[in-house]
């Protein structure tokens, strides 16, 4: 390796000591220090000059043999070539050389076998070791309910691609879920509970690892292994097998984010570990970056920040990790927001003349984390890599802090100059921000952005002007039969309807019925547009109509639910965030024929294949726009504005022409269809294939009903258009007000239980959201 030693100038921050009466100073990382210059009167006055921190290491992207789908493992063998596992379009599962660190690929073997992929067989990623051998294991769950029982099968294929049969899947305490080589070539996986190491020459378990200490997920650096539990990390010298101490930074630095504790998914890691840079080191990656420790040392090393680059996008998932000989890192992924196919193999290479940190630091705020926007902001940190792209949020998991007082925090910092560049303006009140001059009009810089015409005027004021636009739309829709769809036009003819029925606990009006938070919060959506007056405020008539009506739809099937809950056994206990989630999701229940109607929201390719499919296995159900009390609405997502207070508007304005770029709008973010024309009309953007193949498998079990099996399958060019023509005639903006929407939910949840009267429920919402919309 190239960079052995002189880690101080990998870090890219600067540390600047200063020590009283004749010390020194240390400017930068890079070893130089600075000179003591005595000043006027004989005293010593340290003076350090103002070093720009440099070296980082930049993302790259590294091409994939042609047909790859997902990547299994990646390895720099003793020879020094690369070597993948991958599977292709095929479902074959192949092997492939590179001798020119992925330039040029060359297919060694196929390893496919017919029964580890099949469906019905869950498979763990392959382990490839140092020498190129690959072991590989699937297993199989057979028997119906609480009596199934998985059958493990294993195989390992040489270094040439010569396969072995294992019979040592039958010793293990159940499937294995995590599996890797050491430098040596020993083999260990975590099966069941504990970590056991397989003799393959043996075809035997020889020796196993926290036996009666459930382990959740573990890893390999040289000759360590690290046994990751709940709240605790252990680590074993794999010469000796004893336990190692001492290493409480490193467990320390790892369990501050609690999903690095947990192995959720057999084909994603949240961290992994491989041999550092000498013999007493190991390299991590989590979704914070990438780390470096020395065995007994107090300090934990970034080296990498995941703010710039691909590995803070929360859509990307680890798959394998390795180092080549000249220093450079390399990581598989499986990414989410792909089009096509989930492999990317990303490249981390160090440059010594690039800051260690950009330049400029670019704010964007929103009132509560957001998966969706990280993943945004991690392609435009790779596109800018001279802009700092900084995501701030008013409310995480760890603070216990109110909507109202985040929103005052918030607009305290910006009146003061000292609050975000950007604002995504979901949940906030983004219309009293116009009036008071706090949103930067961004009419000039998106006059030629390719967006769609009935999104873009929505949010036209009056002397053209536009303040704040969403970055994606869901589309609201009814599912139902189409006797029952035929008479409704609105939530009181929904009402109607439901209200002609004889409901059972089988047969039940909405899912959304189940819990009243839920049909309060659902059916708001096409409703909350028509509740304000001109001037602004809330209409107490409209807020009134729209709990007399839920109300109606709730006290219909309220006889149902109950019963269904009290022979299913479903919770009490329910806390609805979303307003309005998947119409597939919501409507699957369908396929019992005991939902009456479902309303949801459409807002990804993979939804309406799904809706198409569940529509076409039924036979009598279908879909169309749903109307509340407000007609053609369009659900607002990552609705964002730049802030007339921010001093950085040039970099601004190129996040914003980022977002509604074709590059921007073509990511798969899964909370809504893109807002760019080019985009939405795309037939490749809403079928990646040909018409009716089969993309996904899905069953669903419903307690008290049994399960259902699903095959999603691409929709044809028909439900496209529908589906696009009925985007393309929305022209009313419904967001998330979470304000409005908790006030709506709490008042109206008591009024439905019959705690509180109709007038008396309209009052208070009306009263608690003037008050805020008047300050």
């Amino acid at each position: 390796m190239k960079r052995r030693g002189n880690w101080r100038q990998w870090l890219g921050r600067a540390i600047v000591c200063l020590m009283a009466a004749g010390g020194v100073g240390l400017a930068g990382c890079n070893g130089q220090w600075e000179e003591e210059k005595p000043a006027a009167g004989g005293s010593e006055v340290l003076e350090i000059e103002d070093v720009k921190a440099m070296g980082r290491y930049q993302e790259e992207e590294v091409s994939l043999p042609k047909g790859c789908r997902a990547i299994e493992a990646v390895e720099f063998l003793d020879t020094g070539v690369m070597r993948i596992v991958y599977s292709d379009e095929e479902q074959r599962l192949i092997a492939a050389d590179s001798e020119d660190k992925g330039k040029t690929w060359t297919e060694k073997f196929n390893l496919t076998e017919p029964s580890g992929k099949n469906t019905g067989y869950t498979t763990c990623p392959a382990a490839l070791a140092k020498d190129g051998g690959i072991f590989i294991s699937t297993a199989k769950f057979m028997g119906e309910g609480n009596n199934k029982e998985a059958i493990t099968h294993c195989l390992y294929f040489s270094p040439q691609g010569q396969k072995k049969e294992l019979t040592v899947g039958e010793e293990l305490n159940g499937i294995i879920s995590r599996n890797d080589f050491s430098k040596e070539g020993r083999l260990f996986v975590k099966a069941g509970d504990s970590v056991q190491e397989i003799d393959i020459k043996e075809d035997a378990v020889i020796s196993e690892y926290e036996k009666g200490n459930p382990v959740n997920n573990f890893g390999l650096a040289g000759n360590i292994m690290i046994t990751i539990f709940d709240k605790d990390i252990h680590y074993y010298d794999l010469d000796t097998g004893k336990p190692l101490d001492n290493l409480e930074p490193l467990t320390k630095q790892v369990s501050m984010k609690n999903s690095n504790m947990f192995l959720r998914s057999l084909q994603v890691n949240p961290i992994l570990f491989i041999d550092g840079d000498e013999d007493n080191s190991l390299f991590y990656i989590d979704h914070q970056g990438m780390y470096r420790y020395v065995l007994g040392g107090s300090v934990v090393e970034q080296i990498i920040d995941a703010q710039l680059n691909s590995m803070g996008a929360p859509n990307v998932g680890f798959v394998d990790f390795a180092q080549d000989e000249e220093g450079d890192f390399y990581v598989a992924v499986s990414d989410g927001s792909s089009q096509s196919g989930t492999a990317r193999l990303l490249r981390y290479v160090y440059t010594k003349d690039m800051p260690s940190l950009p330049d400029t630091e670019l704010t964007v705020y929103s009132l509560r984390e957001d998966n969706a926007l990280k993943q945004i902001a991690a392609v435009f940190q790779k596109k800018y890599p001279d802009i700092h792209l900084k995501i701030e949020s008013g409310i995480t998991e760890d603070e216990a802090v109110t909507n109202e007082d985040a929103v005052k925090t918030l607009n305290t910092e910006i009146m003061a100059g000292k609050g975000p560049d950007i604002l995504i303006l979901d949940d906030l009140p983004a219309d009293s921000y116009i009036p008071k001059g706090l949103l930067s009009d961004m009419s000039g810089l998106l006059g030629d952005a390719d967006i769609l015409e009935n999104i873009k005027n929505a949010y036209v004021e009056e002397d053209g002007s536009i303040y704040m636009l969403p970055m994606r739309f869901g589309i609201p829709v009814l599912e139902g039969r189409k006797e029952d769809l035929d008479s409704i036009r609105d939530l009181k003819s929904f009402a109607d309807k439901v209200e002609e029925k004889e409901f059972n606990e089988k047969f039940i009006p909405t899912s959304q019925a189940y819990y009243p938070e839920k049909l309060v919060r659902g059916l708001s959506v096409t409703s909350s547009p028509a509740w304000f007056q001109d001037d602004g405020m809330l209409d107490r008539e409209k807020i009134s109509e729209y709990l007399e009506q839920v109300n109606r739809i709730y006290q219909a099937g309220r006889k149902a639910v109950e019963k269904y809950k009290e022979a299913c056994g479903v919770s009490p206990d329910y806390k609805y965030s979303r307003s309005l989630g998947s119409v597939y999701t919501n409507s699957v229940t369908m396929l019992y024929d005991d939902i009456m109607l479902e309303i949801g929201g459409l807002y990804s390719p993979i939804e309406l294949a799904a809706m198409d499919s569940m529509e076409k296995k039924h036979g009598s159900l279908t879909g169309r726009l749903w109307n509340g009390q407000a007609e053609d609405c369009f659900i607002s997502a990552g609705i964002v504005g730049i802030s007339e207070m921010s001093e950085n508007n040039k970099n601004a304005e190129k996040f914003i022409r980022f977002v509604f770029s074709k590059e921007g709008q073509e990511l798969n973010l899964g909370t809504g269809l893109p807002v760019n024309q080019g985009v939405f009309e795309d037939i490749n953007y809403w079928r990646s294939g040909e018409e009716g193949q089969i993309v996904d498998v899905t069953s669903h079990y419903f307690e008290g009903r049994g399960s259902v099996e699903l095959e999603v399958k691409l929709p044809g060019d028909e439900a496209i258009k529908k589906m696009q023509e009925i985007g393309k005639s929305l022209t009313v903006p419904s967001g998330y007000n979470e304000s409005l929407l908790n006030a709506v939910a709490d008042s109206g949840v008591e009024y439905l239980e019959g705690r509180i009267t109709l007038g008396e429920a309209a009052d208070r919402i009306v009263q608690e959201i003037n008050l805020q919309l008047s300050e």
